[in-house]
């Protein structure tokens, strides 16, 4: 209803303005022997029909179609406040944080995905067509999506991301049921045939710390270089535990800043030993260790595809996978930081990934991990599972996207940080701006964005 709201609001300054210009234009004194003020009275209720057809026009043509946040309120209820307030870092009452770190939201149709009968329904968060500015219009995005449960957030994370003009593979683990697997495949149709699914004959059994993380990865590369309808520039990785911290406006201005560079973590420019695969490869190579999570230019993709010395590093890393030494950390970091390779995109210096130098941010990912404090308490393989202590953090950060999350967890930060991305995408369509607050620059002094192949 929200958007209702704001059309009302439209047409109550369009009839102020009518009628104040009526004042001015049939005024009674100047008309009061040809006109009464009844006479006058018509003509203006004439004129405020005119606009409501008008407007109702405009409407019917989507050029006032908004985004339905307050449609949100039926997921939070009357919780909407707290979660300003918690953005905002406003609350004050111990009582209030914890009531809200076991409130849950599971019931609101709106939200829950239920099958290709509730396509409608669950889309009408955002209202259709999704407004694009024109310069998301001329840069698409492809992601590639690893998932293995949870239909509910995976849907509820491809609502946010979706973009008609963006491409998008979902990989389900092969360990995940059959029935699971079918029920992405129609979640993949409510959106459209740009949301393309790993056939289950071809899927991956994914382990973690094995070489079939990246596996995983690489059958959806595959389908994303490969289809010929979306000539997308960056590859974007994620899993159905994260959200954006961005939104898709916000990316591409983003990925443009990066100056034809990857988003690549160096964590550690020497990677452990107990990590380095025994076989070495036919060329010197430096192995780096870091995130698997990045954001690949096209170019890199193809490399990581076709080069014959990233094949001879995927064939070595693959034939000690069932060791578990987690070589999805040094996959992407190594071709990235060994400019021998000349891999596109590749930083030519490595700069460990910290805080406390901003141009060496790792902005693929924010995730915290132990031994920093975790404001939740919960740490799973050493990574902090967020909540509610971290929500005002979340909009101070530069990242992309957030991670971890774990459904029945505090389930109320995860929707209020929906929320919250949500009302940065109505506000730029009905400002046609930016948040004023995001900065271009950032992304453009990174190290990388300057110093690199």
């Amino acid at each position: 209803m929200f958007s209702l709201y704001v059309h009302l609001e439209v047409l109550s300054k369009m009839i102020s303005y009518i009628y104040k210009n009526s004042r001015k234009y049939f005024n009674p004194r100047r008309l009061q022997s040809v006109l009464n003020d009844n006479v006058l009275k018509i003509i203006c209720t004439t004129t405020i029909i005119l606009v409501i057809i008008v407007m109702t026009k405009l409407l019917k043509s989507g050029s006032y179609e908004v985004y339905s946040t307050n449609q949100y309120q039926n997921m939070i209820s009357e919780s909407i406040e707290t979660c300003e307030a918690f953005l905002k870092d406003t609350v004050t009452s111990l009582s209030t944080a914890k009531h809200f770190e076991t409130y849950s939201t599971r019931n609101d149709r709106y939200r829950l995905w239920n099958g290709s009968k509730s396509c409608d329904n669950f889309k009408q968060l955002i209202e259709q067509p999704v407004w694009l500015s024109e310069e998301e219009k001329s840069y698409p995005i492809a992601y590639s999506l690893l998932i293995y449960d949870d239909i509910e957030w995976t849907a509820r994370l491809l609502r946010l991301i979706y973009r008609p003009n963006n491409l998008y593979c979902i990989h389900v683990d092969r360990k995940s049921p059959e029935w699971f697997h079918e029920e992405i495949v129609k979640l993949s149709r409510c959106f459209g045939v740009n949301v393309l699914v790993v056939n289950r004959s071809e899927s991956i059994r994914v382990v973690w710390g094995h070489y079939s993380v990246v596996e995983g990865f690489l059958a959806c590369s595959e389908m994303l270089f490969n289809n010929p309808t979306v000539n997308w520039q960056y590859l974007l990785n994620i899993n159905g535990k994260e959200l954006p911290l961005r939104t898709n406006w916000e990316l591409v201005v983003a990925l443009k800043a990066l100056n034809k560079s990857n988003i690549i973590e160096c964590a550690r420019k020497n990677a452990p030993e107990e990590r380095i695969p025994s076989k070495q490869p036919s060329f010197v190579v430096n192995w780096t260790k870091g995130s698997f999570h990045a954001a690949l230019r096209r170019e890199m993709v193809d490399y990581i595809l076709h080069d014959k010395r990233a094949l001879e590093i995927r064939k070595i890393l693959k034939e000690e996978e069932h060791l578990g030494k987690i070589p999805d950390e040094l996959f992407f970091s190594t071709l990235a930081y060994n400019p021998q390779l000349q891999a596109p995109g590749t930083c030519l210096t490595c700069h460990e990934s910290n805080e406390k130098d901003p141009r060496a941010t790792f902005v693929a990912r924010y995730k915290i991990w132990w031994p920093n404090y975790c404001g939740s308490r919960r740490i799973v393989r050493s990574i902090c599972i967020l909540g509610i202590q971290h929500l005002h953090n979340f909009t101070q950060r530069t990242e992309f996207f957030v991670n971890k999350f774990n459904n029945g967890f505090h389930e109320f930060a995860y929707d209020c940080l929906e929320y919250w991305i949500l009302k940065k995408m109505r506000q730029e369509h009905l400002s046609g701006e930016l948040d004023r607050k995001f900065s271009t620059t950032f992304y453009s002094k990174l190290f990388c964005s300057s110093d690199h192949i």
